[in-house]
């Protein structure tokens, strides 16, 4: 609507250009033929400007129309999402499923009480994230955002707050692990709504591309990867399981301190 209006006020524009032009052109001691063939340049310049306006706006128009065939409404930068993102309302409208996977964990313990609060009244809740217990995997994602020292920090932090919310609600809170290196950090409300978050390697959280999708229509085959990921991870379903990630987090942690005296050393 805004770029109709804008090519609008520019048309309107060069029309009172082109009057005022015309004007000052008949005043001038120009011949007839030269006032005829520069007037008929500043028509056509004016035609091919339209043109090529309209061009872009079509063009702008299919490629929209492409990105939502793909099930994607929209594509922001993580800088923005705070504006952007409507995650916060989403979680909060979830009435039957909450789907999340990352690695960044804090994101998900900010939302703690929203988590318990929605298990508690039956929602089924379900986390994905890294794997403790494989180190190498704790590490590459570490270098991967740029957090080597205080990753495994914040995974044992991260598995002692889901633990007690299993705790209270173990048959609607579930959390399993994976052991791949992610390339991508999703969210995925009652199978319908949500969104997927790319980043890469050097890329600062604020760099980071977040898009929207529609996973209960175009974007139903994001949700069986998703689907797949999850039925193919690691559950964990007992207190013993839980705390041998967070040991295990710890364990790597005291590794990294003792790397790091013995470096400085």
């Amino acid at each position: 609507m805004l770029k109709r209006l804008a090519i609008g006020l520019g048309i309107l524009a060069w029309l009172a250009g082109f009057l005022g032009f015309y004007l000052q052109l008949r005043a001038s001691a120009l011949s007839e033929s030269a006032q005829v063939g520069i007037l008929t340049a500043w028509i056509a310049a004016g035609i091919i400007a339209l043109v090529y306006l309209l061009g872009l706006q079509a063009g702008h128009r299919k490629a929209s129309g492409s990105l939502q065939n793909l099930g994607i409404l929209r594509a922001f930068k993580r800088a923005t999402a705070d504006k952007d993102s409507p995650f916060s309302k989403l979680i909060q409208n979830a009435t039957s499923d909450i789907f999340l996977t990352g690695v960044s964990l804090p994101l998900f313990d900010g939302f703690t009480g929203v988590l318990m609060d929605k298990a508690s009244n039956g929602i089924q809740v379900r986390l994905l994230v890294p794997d403790p217990c494989e180190e190498w995997l704790v590490l590459a994602i570490g270098r991967l955002v740029r957090q080597e020292k205080s990753y495994p920090r914040e995974l044992s932090c991260s598995f002692n707050n889901f633990l007690s919310i299993w705790r209270e609600v173990p048959n609607a809170f579930h959390v399993r692990v994976h052991k791949q290196i992610p390339t991508i950090s999703a969210s995925m409300f009652d199978g319908k709504q949500g969104n997927i978050q790319l980043y890469m390697y050097g890329w600062r959280t604020d760099d980071r591309l977040i898009l929207e999708l529609d996973f209960g229509g175009s974007a139903k085959d994001w949700k069986t990867n998703l689907d797949l990921i999850w039925r193919e991870a690691t559950s964990l379903s007992s207190e013993e399981m839980f705390h041998e990630r967070i040991e295990a987090a710890d364990r790597i942690t005291q590794r990294s301190k003792k790397h790091t005296q013995s470096s400085e050393s």
